[in-house]
C-alpha cells in the first residue's frame, strides 16, 4: 500500500510538473507573440514619426522591416510608397501604392493610394486619362461607403477638379470645351468645400478658374480664404500676388506675397514657376 501511495504521488508530481511546463511554454509563446505585436507597433510609430519629419529614407528602412515581418501590412506599403514618392523614386512609389490599393479595404488607405497614383499619372507621366481613372475610382469607392472621412472625400473632389482644370486650360479659350471643363472643375472644387468647408485647396482651385476667366476680385477672395485656412500655402500667395498685379499694381503688396510664396514653397516641397516675372521687381 505504501509503495502504491508513493507511485501515486510520483504520478501526481509528474502530472503537476508536465502541466507546469506546459503553462511555462504557453506563457513564453504568448509573451513572444505579444512582443512581436508590440514591436511592430513601436516600429510603425517610429516610422510614422520619421515620415512626418521628412526623414523618408530612414522611414523606408523601418517600413522594409515591417513588410519583412508582415507582407500584408497595407499601411507600411502605403507609407513606404509615399516616402518613395517624396524622394522622387516614382517607379518604386507606384509599385508600393498599387500594393496598398490592392491589399486594402480601408477607405482612407485605398483612396490615398489612388489619389497619389492619379497625381503620378498626371504630373509625372502626363497621362490625364489614367489620372482621371484613378481619381474616379477613388470617388466611386468612397460613395459606396456609409462612413466617410471628409478630408479624403475633399481630396478626391479636388483631384477631379484639377483634372478638369487641366482639360479646360488645354481647350481653346472660351470655346465650348473650355466652358464644359470649366463648369465641371468648378463643380468639383465647390463639392470639395461643401464636404469640408475648411479645405483650402478647394478655394485655391476656384481661384485658379476665376483668374483664368478674368474675375480677379473673386480670384483674390478665393486665394485670401485659402491663406486664412493655411497660412503657409505658397501657391495661394502666388495667386494672390497675380491678382494684386491685375487689380492695383501695388508693388509692395505683390512683393510681400511673392516672397512668402518663395519662402513657403520649400517647406511644402513645391516649386513655383514664375512664368509672368512677378519676382523681377522684388529683388
Amino acid at each position: 500500500m505504501k509503495i502504491k501511495a508513493i507511485e501515486k504521488n510520483k504520478t501526481t508530481d509528474l502530472i503537476f510538473i508536465s502541466l507546469h511546463r506546459f503553462w511555462q511554454v504557453c506563457s513564453i509563446l504568448t509573451l513572444f507573440l505579444l512582443n512581436g505585436c508590440l514591436t511592430e507597433d513601436v516600429i510603425l510609430k517610429k516610422a510614422y514619426q520619421k515620415f512626418d519629419l521628412g526623414y523618408y529614407q530612414s522611414a523606408i528602412n523601418d517600413f522594409n522591416e515591417l513588410i519583412k515581418s508582415n507582407s500584408d501590412n497595407e499601411e507600411a506599403y502605403l507609407y513606404r510608397g509615399l516616402s518613395y514618392y517624396y524622394l522622387n523614386n516614382i517607379e518604386s512609389a507606384k509599385v508600393d501604392l498599387n500594393k496598398a490599393q490592392i491589399k486594402s479595404l480601408n477607405p482612407k488607405i485605398y483612396c490615398t493610394a489612388s489619389n497619389y497614383l492619379g497625381w503620378i499619372s498626371l504630373e509625372n507621366e502626363k497621362d490625364t486619362i489614367s489620372a482621371l481613372s484613378y481619381f474616379t475610382n477613388a470617388k466611386d469607392f468612397y460613395e459606396n461607403r456609409v462612413s466617410k472621412d471628409i478630408f479624403s472625400v475633399s481630396q478626391i473632389y479636388y483631384a477631379l477638379g484639377k483634372i478638369n482644370y487641366y482639360f479646360m486650360k488645354s481647350a481653346p479659350y472660351k470655346s465650348d470645351d473650355y466652358y464644359k471643363y470649366r463648369d465641371e472643375a468648378m463643380n468639383n472644387f465647390n463639392q470639395s468645400i461643401h464636404v469640408n468647408k475648411y479645405y483650402e485647396f478647394g478655394f485655391w482651385g476656384k481661384g485658379l478658374i476665376h483668374y483664368s476667366d478674368g474675375y480677379y476680385d473673386s480670384a483674390y477672395a478665393d486665394a485670401n480664404m485659402a491663406i486664412i485656412l493655411y497660412h503657409k500655402f505658397s501657391r495661394a500667395y502666388y495667386l494672390r500676388a497675380l491678382c494684386e498685379k491685375k487689380l492695383s499694381g501695388n508693388q509692395q503688396a505683390i512683393c510681400n506675397d511673392y516672397k512668402k510664396a518663395i519662402k513657403y514653397q520649400e517647406e511644402e516641397g513645391e516649386k513655383i514657376i514664375d512664368s509672368v516675372g512677378l519676382g523681377e521687381g522684388c529683388r
